[in-house]
């Protein structure tokens, strides 16, 4: 299940508790993926409540959140480390995502399995760009997932794709995947941040773990100091409409907990990822 929760519920003017990408808020539109095809926007949203805060979401401003290591890899496809996966949460996005154990739309606005379950056919949206200002095509998808089980990458879950035969592009906006055998859990792989889908012409000019991203997700790399910050914009081309809320995030790293624990006191940071347990009872923000 994607980590991406950060989006929506700060900006929605949630206590600081949950981490995702501050996008928009209210409820996920219901999906039908019973071997069917599955139409209609999602709105990302992970909450912890079951009944999300009342009034309107505010835009603008920036959310200083402080975790306790850099990532050494921001790969998507190469990554292994926690802060890896909170920061790429924000960067990239797959074909689907997973709420709450059900599958809802990303990149793909929709798609349609055979009756056999060997062919996956995923129909991609028009207005979804990467960062670079490329729109994210079927070719792709065909690279990303060609990329994932290529040994050279050296993907940590790569065995996990091995049911995946082949990737065509269709067309633009057509991937067709096809599978050794039937795979009831491979939705739930596509949704996974390890199944992103990057930016070819990123990845063979400057490899994706620098100060550039070749994310399509609401947030865009804007500066990187390795073990220090990492500044993320808005994406302004984000496919779903009004979203991100927040202007951008700003990633500190600090592995003394005491000092975490001090920021979060005195307001220098928004939010913790994952505090300490001996701090987090005393500086964890009250939920309004």
């Amino acid at each position: 299940m994607r980590v991406r929760t950060l989006h929506k519920v700060l900006a929605a003017g949630v206590a600081v508790a949950v981490l995702a990408g501050c996008s928009g808020g209210g409820a996920p539109p219901s999906a039908d993926n019973g071997g069917t095809t599955n139409d209609g926007l999602s709105s990302n949203v992970r909450l912890e409540d079951e009944n999300p805060p009342a009034g309107q979401p505010k835009s603008g401003g920036r959310l200083n959140v402080m975790i306790r290591l850099d990532a050494t890899e921001l790969d998507p496809h190469r990554m292994s480390e926690t802060s890896a996966f909170v920061i790429n949460e924000q960067i990239y996005e797959s074909l689907v995502q997973s709420y709450r154990g059900e599958i809802r739309p990303a990149i793909a606005e929709s798609w349609e399995q055979s009756p056999d379950g060997l062919t996956l056919t995923f129909k991609l949206r028009d207005n979804a760009f990467f960062h670079s200002g490329r729109k994210v095509t079927a070719e792709d998808v065909k690279y990303s997932i060609e990329r994932i089980k290529d040994p050279a990458t050296r993907a940590p879950r790569a065995r996990s794709y091995e049911s995946i035969t082949s990737v065509t592009a269709q067309d633009e906006h057509t991937a067709v995947f096809t599978l050794a055998n039937p795979n009831a859990a491979i939705l739930t792989l596509l949704s996974t941040a390890a199944s992103s889908i990057v930016d070819r012409t990123v990845v063979d000019s400057t490899g994706l773990n620098g100060s550039v991203d070749g994310g399509s997700g609401p947030f865009k790399m804007a500066a990187r100091v390795t073990g220090q910050a990492i500044k993320l914009d808005k994406h302004d081309k984000y496919w779903e409409p009004g979203v991100p809320y927040l202007d951008g995030l700003d990633f500190t790293f600090n592995p003394d907990d005491n000092a975490r624990a001090a920021a979060i006191r005195s307001g220098t940071v928004d939010f913790l990822w994952r505090p300490a347990p001996s701090s987090s009872t005393r500086s964890r923000p009250t939920r309004r």
